[in-house]
C-alpha cells in the first residue's frame, strides 16, 4: 500500500474522531493514490476500495447523493479487478 493510500485509509477508519476537512482531505488523498496505480497495478483494487470507503463515510455523515453513487461505482470496479472467490463456486 502506497503512503498517500495508508494516510487515506487511516482517515476513513476514524470518522467519529474526524472533523469534516479530515475527511475531506482523505478522499482528496485517496484520489491521489489511485492515480499511482494505473490499470493492470496489483494494488489497483485495493487503492479503489479505499477511496470507495470514503466517499461512503461521507455519504453517511452528508448525505450527499453524488458520494454514494461515486462509491457504488468504484466498489465495482474494485470487485471486478478481484479474482473469483472459491466460496463462489459451491
Amino acid at each position: 500500500m502506497s503512503p498517500l493510500s495508508s494516510i487515506g485509509l487511516h482517515y476513513s477508519f476514524t470518522p467519529l474522531r474526524a472533523i469534516p476537512n479530515d475527511l475531506d482531505e482523505s478522499i482528496e488523498l485517496n484520489w491521489a493514490a489511485l492515480l499511482l496505480f494505473p490499470p493492470g497495478h496489483s494494488l489497483r483494487s485495493s487503492s479503489l476500495n479505499n477511496l470507495a470507503l470514503g466517499l461512503c463515510d461521507r455519504f453517511t455523515q452528508r448525505g450527499i447523493p453524488s458520494d454514494l453513487d461515486e462509491s457504488i461505482k468504484l466498489y465495482q470496479a474494485a470487485l471486478l479487478l478481484r479474482p473469483p472467490s472459491v466460496f463462489l463456486d459451491r
